[in-house]
């Protein structure tokens, strides 16, 4: 019977993990998106700002060569690279520079715009980085080759193109690595293949490039993935901040949501509450705090056909959304109840309760207790019938207090066949009060772990003169032994005679006729009046 809960917990857990990975990846996503413009930007940038740099150094130094000045210096590395890429490779600077405009504007206006998943766009990002860095490494092998400047350096190269795009991308660790994977390789080829072998070679200006080492190259080669370090540190806090703050967030809204959705309920819950009665000869009026938003506490009083006021207070077991759920299904079960047969007594009340819980929610372990009375204002009778529910307190207008215990086990506890409740019959005078109460207010516990009980609600229900309002009192009473903290819901309804009602001996024709209409009722519900006896 229970063996399906947990994967229902299981599914519930699945669905929610479900929608927070969809909400992150949207969101990681529309983060990328923006912060791969931002890089192509910043690439853009640091083309134009070497370019000014070069053309800087070379105009200076064309001006001191002209006029002799030194009034103005710049190191003579700048000035021997200013001169190369100013001369023989100018044109390879300048394709260089028209290629990587070229890939940043495909990739950014094109590219990056047909591309609708945050997977699609990593993998986008990776091939312009590849791309740019192939282009720029051509532009070195060149420049060394031809104009006798070493401008190879694969770690520098390495390390710029990995950590400026893990400093401004928010991808993964993983991720960031696998566009250095080609770069590393073509870096390390180029590297071999322009080192001299064996030989000395000679620059323009008479000074020797040191022989090639076996032992440096292989150092280097087994060095320059430590370059991607700083990369891969900045890519890992990243990304564990922003989850974070993304959790919270999520975990914010969705607090708040619940709180909107939960007041919503709320009003649609207490909807179902009967308002106070306040007649010529019946008063009815009850008090409602649940523990949570929504509770597990109902009551629901009508008139039947005869005129006898009924209230009906249920509990049912747990707390919050799942147990207003319940009351929810268990109310719209008491409606229809009532409505096929208004004449039911509080027995046959509690019995076909009793067969809706046992039939549909103990297969969930939920159960329930439940109180029912019936007045006839004109006659002052009053029925009362108990399933596992706390005493109905009777208090008379002299301030005598009256009990009546339950009778019958708990709803759903049994079969509807093996169900039976006692009706208990008495008789109200003007000023005197049924006090119908949930457990909340017997379990109500004070600061030193003490619980408020029955003896308490008793002495309570006794105080002369009798407050205008009981239920409101009664809730103060409770709330002033636990400190206003609840650990329970608190539902307290109360029922009397109006102080001036009007009434009558029962007469025999009233009876006989209430008989016959009820055996009627009875007959329409074998199943209720099996629980009465």
């Amino acid at each position: 019977m229970t063996g399906s809960t947990p994967s229902h917990d299981t599914h519930g857990d699945s669905h929610e993990a479900t929608l927070f990975r969809g909400e992150y990846e949207r969101e990681m996503e529309s983060w990328f998106r923006r912060r791969f413009l931002v890089l192509c930007a910043v690439f853009a940038g640091w083309e134009t700002l070497s370019l000014s740099a070069l053309a800087l150094a070379w105009t200076i130094t064309r001006r001191n060569a002209v006029t002799g000045s030194q009034n103005i210096t710049i190191d003579e590395e700048a000035v021997r690279l200013s001169e190369v890429l100013g001369g023989s490779a100018l044109p390879g600077l300048v394709l260089t520079s028209i290629a990587t405009y070229g890939l940043l504007a495909f990739f950014a206006f094109v590219r990056a715009q047909r591309v609708e998943s945050r997977q699609g766009l990593v993998h986008q990002a990776s091939w312009m980085i590849v791309l740019l860095g192939a282009v720029h490494l051509a532009l070195e092998s060149l420049t060394t080759v031809f104009g006798g400047t070493d401008l190879l350096n694969p770690a520098w190269a390495i390390f710029f193109w990995h950590f400026l795009a893990s400093l401004v991308l928010p991808w993964t660790p993983r991720e960031s690595v696998r566009p250095m994977v080609p770069l590393i390789g073509a870096y390390l080829v180029a590297d071999f293949m322009l080192s001299p072998s064996g030989i000395s070679a000679i620059r323009a200006d008479g000074t020797a490039v040191e022989r090639f080492s076996w032992l440096a190259f292989l150092i280097r080669s087994a060095m320059l993935p430590l370059v991607l370090a700083p990369g891969l540190v900045a890519c890992w806090w990243r990304l564990r901040r922003h989850r974070r703050r993304f959790g919270r967030r999520m975990a914010s809204q969705g607090f708040m949501e619940l709180r909107r959705e939960l007041s919503q309920a709320r009003k649609i819950h207490e909807s179902l509450f009967p308002r106070p009665v306040k007649h010529e000869d019946v008063e009815f009026d009850l008090f409602y705090r649940p523990m949570r938003e929504l509770g597990g506490d109902f009551v629901q009083a009508w008139t039947d056909p005869l005129d006898r006021f009924h209230v009906v207070v249920i509990d049912v077991t747990g707390h919050g959304l799942a147990a207003a759920m319940t009351v929810n299904r268990i109310a719209g079960e008491l409606d229809r109840v009532r409505a096929e047969n208004p004449l039911l007594s509080p027995g046959a009340v509690l019995a076909g309760l009793n067969r809706y819980v046992h039939l549909t929610l103990t297969r969930h372990v939920i159960f329930g207790t439940a109180v029912a009375a019936q007045l006839d204002p004109h006659t002052g009778r009053l029925t009362v019938a108990n399933a596992g529910h706390p005493a109905a307190i009777l208090r008379r207008a002299a301030g005598s207090v009256e009990a009546h215990e339950s009778s019958a086990y708990l709803l759903g506890a049994v079969a509807h066949t093996d169900f039976e409740v006692a009706e208990e019959v008495t008789y109200l005078h003007p000023g005197d009060v049924l006090m119908l109460v949930t457990d909340g207010v017997l379990d109500a516990r004070d600061r030193r772990g003490r619980v408020f009980g029955e003896a308490r609600l008793r002495e309570a229900c006794s105080r002369n003169p009798a407050p205008p309002r009981w239920s409101e009192f009664l809730a103060g009473q409770v709330e002033q032994w636990s400190g206003s903290v609840l650990h329970d819901d608190l539902l307290i309804a109360t029922l009397a005679l109006a102080p001036n009602a009007r009434v009558v001996p029962q007469t025999t024709s009233r009876a006989s006729t209430l008989r016959e209409i009820r055996s009627d009722a009875v007959g329409e519900a074998p199943m209720a009046s099996s629980g009465s006896r």
